[in-house]
C-alpha cells in the first residue's frame, strides 16, 4: 500500500515565492508518499485581488485542485475557502479567531480517512484538536512559521501554538533561537528538534567560492513580512547617493531613491543581489513569531558576499559581516559605512560565509527530514 501524507501550509504550488514547504513536499514525494496539500487561509476576496498569491486565477485553481506528478507520485494542491471575506466578517461581528478560515468540517470532507504523515505549518494551528482527534494513528509533525502571526491575534498566538505543539509528535524548529523560545514557554524538550530550512546546495557553495563581488551603490532587502519600512525610508532619506531596492509582496509606491519591486521570482531577485553593495534586514519585532525564518534571509545574502545590516537578530551564527543595530539612526549610519567598504573587505567574508552555507545544505536537510519521517520517536 502506498504511503500518504497530509500537508497544511500557507504555501501554494503556483506563484513566484518558493518557501521551505515546497522542499518538504518534494521530499515526501521523492520518498514514496502521495500528498494532499491544503493551502490556507483563502477567502472570496482573492477573486478581486491581483497579488502573486491572492488572485482570481489562484482562487479557482485551488478551489478545483491542482494535480501534478513528481518522482512518480501524485500531489494535489487545493484550498477550502471561507465564504465571507474578512472585512464582512468583522462587520457581522464574527470572531477574529476564525477570520479567513474555513470550518474543519468542510476541510475534512476533502481529506482521506488516514494519513501516515500529517505535516502542519503555523497557519493550521487552530485545527490542532481536530487533527489529533481525526488522525490518532498518524505521525503529526509541526513546522513553525513566521506567517502564523499574520493570521492570529498576537495575544492568543502563544496559547494556540503551544496547543499545536502538544498535539504533535514532534516540532521541527527552524533554528536554535526558536527552540529556546519554546523551552521558555515550558514545552517538553523531547518534542523539540532543530531542522534548518535548506538554504544552499552544491551550486550555491561553488558559486560563493568563485563569486567576484561588484562595486555599486545598491542596497537590497528581500522578504515577505514584518519589514520595518520606517527604517528603510529613514536610511534612504539620509543616504540619497544610494539606491534602495525592496523586494517582496508590498503594496507601496516607489519614490526618490527607493524602488518597491513587488514579488519577484528567484532568478529575478537574485539579479538584484548580484549587483548589490549592502543587504538589509530591518525586521519589525511585534512578537517572537517574526523571527521565524530570519536565518534564511541572512544566509541568502551571504551567498553574494554582502555585508548585512539587521535589526533584532541574535547573531548565533557567530560570523563577521552581520551588523545588528538598535535604532533607525544606527541603521542608517551603518549602511552608509558599509557602502564605502572596499571589495577586499567583502572578499575577507568569504571563508566565514562558506562555513555557514555548508551547514545549511539541501542534502543535510533532506536526510534529517527523512529520518524524522521514519522515526518512531514520540509516536
Amino acid at each position: 500500500m502506498d504511503k500518504n501524507a497530509l500537508v497544511m501550509s500557507f504555501h501554494l504550488k503556483n506563484g513566484k515565492r518558493k518557501g521551505g514547504f515546497h522542499f518538504w513536499i518534494d521530499t515526501l514525494l521523492k520518498n514514496g508518499y502521495s500528498v494532499d496539500w491544503v493551502t490556507m487561509p483563502m477567502n472570496l476576496s482573492w477573486i478581486f485581488k491581483n497579488t502573486d498569491r491572492e488572485n482570481f486565477r489562484n482562487f479557482f485553481s485551488l478551489l478545483f485542485g491542482i494535480n501534478y506528478t513528481k518522482y512518480n507520485h501524485i500531489a494535489k494542491n487545493f484550498a477550502v475557502p471561507f465564504i465571507i471575506p474578512g472585512k464582512f466578517k468583522t462587520f457581522l461581528g464574527l470572531s477574529n479567531d476564525s477570520l479567513n478560515y474555513a470550518s474543519w468540517e468542510r476541510i475534512h470532507k476533502k481529506l482521506d480517512d488516514h494519513y501516515d504523515i500529517v505535516l502542519v505549518e503555523g497557519v493550521a494551528c487552530k485545527y490542532a484538536d481536530e487533527l489529533k482527534q481525526c488522525y490518532k494513528d498518524s505521525k503529526i509533525i509541526y513546522r513553525p512559521s513566521d506567517i502564523f502571526a499574520t493570521f492570529c491575534p498576537v495575544d492568543d498566538a502563544d496559547d494556540i501554538e503551544c496547543n499545536m505543539i502538544k498535539k504533535s509528535h514532534v516540532t521541527l524548529c527552524v533554528d536554535e533561537n526558536q527552540l529556546n523560545y519554546y523551552k521558555e514557554l515550558g514545552i517538553e524538550g523531547s518534542k523539540l528538534k532543530i531542522l534548518n530550512n535548506p538554504l544552499s546546495n552544491d551550486e550555491d557553495i561553488s558559486f560563493l567560492k568563485n563569486y567576484s563581488p561588484v562595486s555599486s551603490n545598491n542596497v537590497v532587502y528581500v522578504g515577505v513580512s514584518f519589514c520595518d519600512f520606517e527604517y528603510i525610508e529613514y536610511a534612504a532619506k539620509l543616504n540619497h547617493n544610494l539606491s534602495f531596492y525592496v523586494i517582496g509582496p508590498f503594496n507601496m509606491k516607489s519614490h526618490d531613491n527607493i524602488v518597491y519591486t513587488g514579488p519577484l521570482s528567484k532568478n529575478e531577485f537574485e539579479s538584484y543581489l548580484l549587483n548589490a553593495k549592502v543587504a538589509i534586514a530591518p525586521v519589525k519585532l511585534t512578537s517572537n513569531f517574526n523571527l521565524y525564518g530570519y536565518t534564511g534571509k541572512i544566509i541568502l545574502y551571504m551567498k553574494y558576499l554582502l555585508p548585512i545590516v539587521a535589526t533584532n537578530f541574535s547573531n548565533y551564527l557567530e560570523v563577521k559581516g552581520i551588523y545588528n543595530v538598535k535604532s533607525k539612526e544606527e541603521f542608517s549610519s551603518q549602511i552608509s559605512i558599509l557602502s564605502q567598504v572596499s571589495i577586499d573587505y567583502r572578499e575577507r567574508l568569504r571563508k566565514d560565509y562558506l562555513k555557514v552555507l555548508e551547514k545549511f545544505t539541501y542534502v543535510s536537510a533532506e536526510k534529517k527530514f527523512v529520518n524524522e519521517l521514519v522515526s518512531s520517536d514520540n509516536v
